[in-house]
This record gives C-alpha cells, sequence and structure tokens, in this order.
C-alpha cells in the first residue's frame, strides 16, 4: 500500500508577518522573503534584474516579468508576468532607494570604466553602467546572489525568530499558492 506523501507545511499568518516586518531582518531579505510569498521560488527571486520589477529603478510595477528558470529547457527561457502583494511591491521600492543611495554616481555623472569582459561599469563602485540591467539582488562575492544563499538566509531568519524548523524559502510559494487555490474556489489544504 503506497502511503501519501505528506503536504508541505504552511506558514501560519504571524509567521509571515514577523518574517516581513522583523527589523532584525535585513531588508533585501525581507523583500526575497515577500517575493517568495508573492508565489516566486528561490531561483526566480535570484535571476530578478531591476529591469524585471521596475522601469525606471525607482517606482515598483505591482505585475514583474519573471524569468523563467527551468533548468530541463534553459535554451527557451520564456518570460511571466506575476502580480506581486504590497508588500513585496513596498518592500522592493525601499531596496531600490537603498541599491540607489550605495554610490553618488545614480545622482551625478559617472565616472566609468571598462572590465576584462568590455561591460562599463562605474569606477568608484564597480556597478554596471546601467542599472536596469544589474541583478536586483547581489551578494558581497558576487554580482548576482545564488539560490542556495537566499535558501539560507531563510534557515536563518527562520531560526533567529523561532520558527517551526520545517519552514523552507518553498514554504512561502506553497502558502501563496494554498491561499491562491482557496480563493479561487480549490480545496484549500486548511480550515
Amino acid at each position: 500500500m503506497n502511503t501519501p506523501t505528506p503536504l508541505p507545511p504552511l506558514l501560519t499568518h504571524d509567521a509571515l508577518k514577523r518574517l516581513l516586518s522583523a527589523h532584525t531582518i535585513e531588508l533585501p531579505a525581507r523583500a526575497r522573503f515577500a517575493l517568495g510569498h508573492s508565489g516566486l521560488s528561490a531561483a526566480e527571486v535570484a535571476a530578478l534584474d531591476v529591469n524585471h520589477v521596475s522601469i525606471d529603478g525607482v517606482q515598483v510595477r505591482s505585475i514583474i516579468v519573471v524569468p523563467n528558470r527551468d533548468g530541463r529547457r534553459p535554451h527557451l527561457a520564456p518570460t511571466r508576468r506575476h502580480p506581486i502583494s504590497d508588500d513585496a511591491r513596498w518592500l522592493l521600492g525601499c531596496w531600490l532607494d537603498v541599491r540607489r543611495s550605495r554610490c553618488e554616481h545614480h545622482r551625478r555623472l559617472m565616472r566609468t570604466t571598462m572590465d576584462d569582459r568590455g561591460i562599463v561599469r562605474c569606477a568608484a563602485c564597480g556597478e554596471i553602467h546601467d542599472l536596469l540591467k544589474t541583478p536586483l539582488f547581489d551578494s558581497r562575492e558576487s554580482e548576482r546572489m545564488s539560490v542556495s544563499a537566499i535558501r539560507h538566509e531563510f534557515q536563518r531568519a527562520r531560526d533567529q525568530l523561532g520558527l517551526d524548523p520545517a519552514y523552507h524559502f518553498d514554504t512561502l510559494r506553497e502558502t501563496y499558492l494554498n491561499a491562491h487555490l482557496w480563493a479561487n474556489g480549490g480545496r484549500g489544504d486548511q480550515k
């Protein structure tokens, strides 16, 4: 007899609120968590560039462009339009403000240099000349934050807040999908 696969745990409203509002968790992490709760996977969050969420690097769209991250078919790479929550939109707006305040080149003329690969960059901070083409979330080690770093960051925040150890980054997406299914007349798993 086959035993059914247990359903993944879903975030409680209180746990989600704590993840998105805890000031002990850095702003970009809370923005990534809000995107996860808007239905994006960790790979999709890592793949976002500034132009996927904003036309001008200031205002955040309510419907963003999400690149496909299907490892089985990387040559197809279609994008999809996806609505995000108000929390995600607000946190992303705050994050873009922080990104623009990192270096003077966002307020003044940029002194540029060209790297080994022929990419024009700011001579002061090394960021790509065109803000819209830069990765939305960068890391200290590289230009784009990795999927594993996003998942580990969620685990650290979960442990710091004392949340259920069964929660992982994809629990955010599962919670979104469950709520979306329930709202559209499907069978909800909790209630």
